[in-house]
């Protein structure tokens, strides 16, 4: 437990005689508690005190107890968007190329249907999986981005899409399907979808 400390607490003097103007400053001022009040506060109030026994005309009601901002800390804490808001600082930081890709898809709108008619899929079974893979989903089930989904995404909506994309596009399709329509809880719909469609396994052996 922190102790208390008190100006006041300390007895000068000598004796009988009467206190020197000194011990008069010290008694007057007030007591602290280091652990509720900061440096700067403590020091604002010191110097309240000792003007107010120096100086008759100081209008106390004129000076605040309150410290002025430090410009070089924050007033609160770091804003934060929603949709990335279960990433920790460094994710965010080294996942940034990601995480502008998925935005960026998320503002396509003309991906679904270009990416559709290929596939012969429905553009409700499209839009389904970009929703969850890239848009509502991240912050729903809490998805970390991974660029090469992204990149795969724009390749299959630009028409260049490889064999490897369309597994995941057909991965996505699934795992939405069973999690969205079926109510499948988001791991286990995953493990199915890996089974069928194991689009991660393909593309670590494409890119060791």
């Amino acid at each position: 437990m922190p102790h208390r400390c008190s100006f006041s607490s300390f007895r000068g003097g000598h004796g009988g005689t009467a206190p020197t103007a000194w011990e008069r400053s010290r008694s007057a001022l007030p007591t602290f508690k280091p652990a509720s009040i900061n440096l700067q506060q403590t020091i604002s109030l010191i110097g309240r005190e000792l003007r107010k026994l120096h100086d008759p005309t100081f209008e106390p009601s004129s000076v605040s107890n309150t410290p002025e901002p430090n410009p070089t800390q924050p007033s609160g804490p770091p804003p934060t968007g929603t949709r990335w808001s279960h990433l920790n600082q460094y994710e965010r930081k080294y996942l940034k190329e990601a995480m502008r890709a998925y935005d960026q898809i998320v503002e396509l709108t003309d991906d679904v249907p270009a990416i559709a008619r290929p596939y012969q899929l429905s553009a409700d079974d499209v839009q389904r999986a970009k929703d969850y893979a890239f848009g509502s989903g991240v912050s729903r089930y809490e998805f970390s981005p991974d660029l090469r989904m992204a990149e795969a995404w724009t390749r299959m909506a630009s028409g260049q899409g490889t064999e490897i994309d369309e597994v995941l596009l057909r991965h996505e399709v699934f795992e939405s399907d069973l999690v969205v329509n079926q109510g499948m809880n988001q791991p286990d719909a995953h493990q199915l979808a890996q089974e069928r469609y194991p689009w991660s396994v393909l593309i670590m052996r494409e890119n060791p």
